[in-house]
């Protein structure tokens, strides 16, 4: 075991020592970090135009912008040359970089704000509820902390090495410095606290993670401060406490990540419950779920497409199969989307159309010197609804032995209403149950 160990350090160290910069590089990469890092027009310009960019960006719900603004990366400079002047500790870098960084973020959230107060006051287009690419940076975890630690370690390196200067634009991206700052102006302008603090914890992930990396990647190039004869400290200051703020950071994330994954957990246990109920109910399908903690109790609101409304058992008995599974008090309220599914290959049963037929007074007959004879009547005046039907599509004329109007369907009901004799064929009046009415022969129908 001794022998592994001792190879792995001879590994490190041949590693390290080909890493190891020469003291002129070292001098080129401190005064570029130093210029980049001074406050001046060039850099305030770039950080109005980044925050511009990534705000309507965000509220918009535009990746693309997003990522436009995550490129310009103002604050990427500043935030290395602190890590530069921490490791070797230059006063001057230091207050530059802080000041930098600082104010830099002052005014992106003081803009952003400003920008979202007018945006969402134009009518132009801007959604109401709270976009994805907002939500998306309001809730960090540990694994934005190891991006920005991966991020910033790369970052560095590249600045030290001119030749990967081209990889910078990915580590932009990776380690998204303006797109939280923007967020949090945004959640000034809602005046919405969960937004603020949740985009400002971001910020600060990334900030003290890549500052972080960025001190340990400088010190393995051979970076390293000034000593004087009286120290005798091996480890800098400046990386021990750095490592201690990274800490620091770390354990919010930790417990805001394990309450992201108990409410995940709970919210899977609780649609695995409603899928398996309303499953039994015929065609019935689950569509959204709402759960918000009220007084201690989990409010579950379960939006709900079915063929028919669900009983108060029905629903009591979920509600009881909710708090079972889950131990938790459960209040459920169930939101029926009433849907009917039609199949054109079994078309529903249409509703029989039942004309209602009109009362006629018989007038009484007058007496009469002279018996008239009365003749053969061709019609029936008042209508004599008969219900009759056909096994066969049959055609319906707009008159007796007149223009074919349209077929029947096969073994459709239909209702006789009135009926002529012309040409010793037997003509009735019907109507079927659409409310739609034509002559056809008596002979064809079934009674």
């Amino acid at each position: 075991m001794a022998g592994l160990w001792r190879d792995i350090g001879l590994l490190w160290q041949s590693v390290t020592l080909k890493q190891k910069l020469s003291d002129t590089r070292k001098a080129i990469v401190i005064n570029e970090m130093a210029e980049s890092s001074t406050p001046g027009f060039d850099f305030y310009l770039l950080i109005i135009l980044s925050c511009t960019i990534a705000t309507l960006g965000l509220v918009t719900n535009s990746s693309a912008v997003i990522i436009g603004a995550m490129l310009i990366a103002p604050l990427m400079s500043p935030i290395l040359g602190l890590s530069m002047s921490s490791l070797t500790g230059r006063q001057v870098l230091f207050r530059r970089s802080m000041l930098s960084i600082l104010s830099g973020a002052l005014l992106a959230i003081v803009l952003s704000a400003l920008i979202t107060f007018v945006a969402y006051r134009i009518p132009y287009g801007i959604p109401e509820s709270l976009p994805n690419e907002i939500l998306a940076r309001i809730k960090p975890s540990p694994l934005d902390l190891g991006i920005a630690l991966a991020g910033g370690a790369a970052a560095a390196y590249a600045l030290a090495h001119p030749r990967l200067t081209a990889t910078l634009p990915g580590v932009a991206i990776s380690t998204a410095l303006m797109p939280p700052l923007c967020t949090i102006g945004i959640g000034i302008a809602f005046t919405n606290r969960s937004i603020f603090l949740g985009s400002g914890l971001l910020f600060l992930t990334n900030l003290s993670a890549i500052s972080f990396a960025g001190i340990i990647t400088f010190a393995l190039m051979g970076f390293s401060p000034v000593r004087h004869e009286k120290s005798t400290r091996k480890i800098p200051h400046s990386i021990l406490l750095s490592a201690l703020f990274v800490i620091i950071i770390t354990i919010p994330l930790v417990i805001l990540s394990w309450n992201t994954i108990s409410s995940a957990r709970f919210e899977r246990k609780v649609k695995n419950v409603l899928t398996a109920q309303i499953s039994s109910i015929y065609n019935a399908q689950l569509e959204s779920i709402d759960i918000q903690d009220v007084d201690g109790t989990k409010k579950v609101t379960a939006t709900v497409r079915a063929a028919r409304s669900l009983t108060f058992v029905e629903v009591s008995s979920v509600q009881q199969m909710l708090a079972a599974v889950t131990q938790k008090p459960i209040a459920l309220e169930m939101v029926v989307i009433p849907v009917s599914s039609l199949d054109t290959l079994y078309p529903p049963t249409p509703t029989a159309f039942i004309p209602t037929p009109t009362a006629t007074t018989t007038p009484l007959p007058t007496a009469t010197t002279a018996a008239t004879p009365s003749p053969q009547p061709t019609s029936t005046p008042t209508p004599a609804f008969i219900n009759a039907g056909h096994n066969d599509s049959i055609s319906l004329y707009n008159e007796p032995d007149g223009e074919i109007i349209f077929n029947l369907p096969d073994t459709s009901p239909v209702w006789i209403s009135e009926e002529q004799i012309i040409n010793e064929l037997t003509w009735v009046h019907i109507t079927d149950v659409f409310g739609r009415s034509g002559w056809v022969l008596r002979d064809n129908l079934t009674f």
